[in-house]
């Protein structure tokens, strides 16, 4: 008997910032412009309480949270703040900060001797976004380490979609209509993944996991039989290959109860 379902994709993302995708800091890097995944301002306590109550009160957006862009620049070897972005009127105007950065200030902006971290710097197109903070995925990311403004190292990814077609919920409603999966007394909530990949990002098998039970153990085998029997379903999640390792989401399929 063919069934129903709903379907959705299940992402597993640390929690880095806010529960909106939020703008990141622009950078010139050595002169190429690109994007800052990351809070640098707020490291230094001291000079931060200062700037913050020059830091509207009221939201941007949904989008912006922390209510400022700071600008940076990595010259050579060192890393500055160029300068920090705050809504005025009706956009965005340089608030006041050589008062506050003074002691740091150099030809090539305030040398920022606070940040001992590691900078994610991004660029290109998003190819795997995420609707929390920074967690998306840029076609460029890099990991620059910094200490006391200098730079130390730098790590750099390429990343990249394996299998572009993607999520097809109407070809995988399709395959799944096609099968018999029998009488079914409770809706089944199945969670279907790949079961690792080889050195080219070719799934090497597939598992489904039952999340929520029909209530008899036999059925629930059946329909997991069923279902990781059908290769073409598996082909349809997508696959990335993400900071050197290939990554796929987990794919959520309901399967309501058969007709009474």
């Amino acid at each position: 008997m063919k069934q129903l379902f709903l379907i959705g994709l299940l992402v597993a993302t640390a929690v880095t910032a806010l529960g909106t995708a939020q703008t990141p800091e622009e950078i010139n890097d050595n002169g190429v412009d690109k994007e800052l995944a990351a809070y640098l301002l707020e490291l230094d306590s001291a000079t931060f309480s200062r700037l913050r109550d020059r830091i509207p009160d009221k939201p941007v957006s949904t989008g912006l949270w922390r209510r400022y862009i700071g600008h940076w620049k990595i010259r050579n070897d060192s890393l500055f703040l160029d300068s920090v972005l705050v809504m005025g009127t009706d956009r965005f105007e340089p608030a006041k900060i050589d008062d506050i950065y003074s002691s740091r200030r150099t030809p090539s902006g305030y040398f920022a001797d606070w940040i001992m971290d590691t900078l994610r710097i991004v660029s290109g197109e998003i190819i795997r976004y995420e609707h929390m903070g920074w967690a998306s995925d840029w076609e460029n990311e890099e990991y620059v380490t910094v200490k006391d403004g200098i730079i130390k190292g730098r790590t750099i990814y390429k990343n990249r979609v394996v299998n572009p077609i993607g999520v097809n919920y109407d070809s995988i409603k399709s395959v799944i209509d096609s099968l018999d999966l029998g009488f079914i007394p409770k809706m089944i909530v199945l969670r279907l993944e790949y079961d690792g990949f080889d050195e080219n990002g070719t799934a090497t098998g597939y598992k489904a996991e039952v999340i929520r039970s029909c209530g008899d153990t036999a059925v629930d085998d059946r329909v997991v039989r069923a279902i990781t029997g059908s290769t073409k379903i598996f082909k349809m999640i997508p696959i990335y290959y993400i900071r050197g390792q290939y990554k796929a989401p987990g794919l959520s399929v309901k399967i309501p109860a058969s007709p009474a």
